[in-house]
């Protein structure tokens, strides 16, 4: 049934009529009840329901119940709203080149970054990889922490490690 549906898809309802087959079971009454005057709402229908028929019978992956470890308070606070401002700004795009100047600055005066943008602030990381010297500061604890829960922002808790152990050394 699928290859009639893709077949009728790819030369065109006006060339290859649409032949939906309806055996006695509960997909075929479904598609029995098609409206097959429109015959590009019906195809789009139909390929709509036997996708989502072949879905409804495979089982979910089931979820080890993992419990997370709390974050810890940060040992700074976070920047203000005119800062937090200013960091949604290039963030978005707009003045992206101050972003790495920002961020030393927000550095040098203790201050973290609000945990509203970490997800965003630690996504650049991935991308720029040249800025994570100036991102890696202004995580905070809870930063980490969060970097700690997303594989794709494993760089943040490695080489947050590789700088405690640089600091201590």
């Amino acid at each position: 049934m699928w290859q009639n549906l893709v077949k009728t898809a790819v030369v065109g309802t006006q060339r290859q009529e649409l032949k939906i087959s309806t055996k006695n079971n509960p997909l075929g009454e479904v598609l029995s009840s098609l409206d097959t005057n429109d015959k590009e709402g019906s195809l789009l229908a139909a390929a709509g329901t036997i996708s989502l028929y072949q879905q409804a019978g495979k089982s979910s992956v089931i979820a080890r119940k993992t419990t997370l470890k709390t974050c810890e308070l940060d040992d700074f606070t976070y920047c203000n709203s005119l800062s937090e401002q200013h960091l949604e700004i290039m963030l978005s795009g707009e003045y992206i080149a101050f972003l790495p100047e920002w961020l030393q600055l927000l550095a040098a005066n203790k201050k973290v970054v609000s945990p509203k943008y970490l997800p965003d602030l630690l996504t650049k990381g991935i991308i720029q990889h040249h800025w994570r010297k100036y991102i890696l500061p202004v995580l905070g604890k809870r930063g980490i922490w969060l970097a700690a829960q997303n594989p794709e922002w494993s760089y943040a808790v490695s080489e947050n490690k590789d700088q405690i152990w640089k600091m201590v050394v």
